[in-house]
């Protein structure tokens, strides 16, 4: 008659068993590994597959780095030639080296024409080279998001600019009511709101209401002290708007610097 194991040899068994299994199996693997042939098969398959990957990401990164540089110095050289020539002009720095008023005024309108002709270049150029790298960087009606945060800028810095000019009244108020209303929608943006406080951004909106007043020739002929009154609040106004849109752009440049380009 057939003896029965215990059930406790029986789970010797099979533990005798599992553990010259897993020797086995851990002697195989440790000999693979330590094979010359095996080794130098995996570290070509690494080489092959694993470095170009590292290598095309290292010269991506390399590329977008180069991309966003050139266009952000681009960015800042235009809107700093720009605010800066709109500054000059509306400060009074523009002028002619004779007394004759109507050459003085010749020179301050060609300085004006060069100024707003270069900054209508330059903005329309920034607009087509963000549209082209940063296409993937959307808002809801499908438009790259910092292409129409420049385009409200760069119209900012065009009205800042005409502003410095003797223009109709008229003109002169639609252009005021635009400004501020773009100060306003800074204060909402999470990227602006923090670069004045509450009590400058409410005196900037008192600077720009004062560009509405900007003495003429007519003024000057009937009042001459009250012509340089004038002049000098409506330029401490001027230079006041401008420093804030020099500080936006310096700021719309480091946000452009967090991105990444298609290249």
């Amino acid at each position: 008659m057939a003896t029965v194991a215990a059930p406790h040899s029986v789970g010797q068994y099979f533990k005798r068993h599992a553990a010259h299994v897993q020797a086995r199996v851990a002697h195989s693997l440790n000999w693979l590994f330590s094979s010359p042939l095996i080794v130098a098969i995996v570290a070509a398959g690494l080489t092959a597959t694993v470095v170009p990957l590292l290598t095309r990401e290292w010269q991506k990164n390399e590329k977008q780095l180069a991309v966003k540089t050139a266009l952000a110095t681009d960015m800042s050289r235009s809107f700093t030639q720009a605010i800066g020539a709109g500054r000059r002009i509306g400060t009074g720095l523009v002028f002619a080296p004779t007394t004759d008023q109507a050459e003085n005024k010749a020179v301050i309108q060609g300085e004006y024409n060069r100024g707003l002709g270069t900054w209508q270049v330059d903005k329309g150029r920034l607009e087509a080279q963000l549209f082209a790298r940063y296409r993937r960087d959307r808002i809801n009606d499908g438009g790259p998001l910092i292409v129409a945060q420049w385009r409200s800028y760069a119209r900012a810095v065009e009205q800042f600019y005409r502003l410095g000019a003797v223009i109709p009244k008229d003109v002169r108020f639609d252009l005021i009511t635009t400004m501020r209303s773009y100060f306003e929608s800074l204060q909402k943006e999470p990227w602006a709101s923090h670069l004045l406080g509450n009590r400058a951004w409410a005196d900037l909106q008192g600077k720009v209401a004062k560009l509405g007043d900007r003495p003429g020739a007519k003024e000057r002929r009937a009042n001459l002290a009250l012509f340089y009154e004038k002049q000098g609040v409506f330029r401490r106004a001027y230079s006041t708007v401008a420093d804030t849109l020099l500080l936006v752009g310096e700021r719309f440049v480091e946000r452009l610097l967090e991105l990444k380009p298609q290249v």
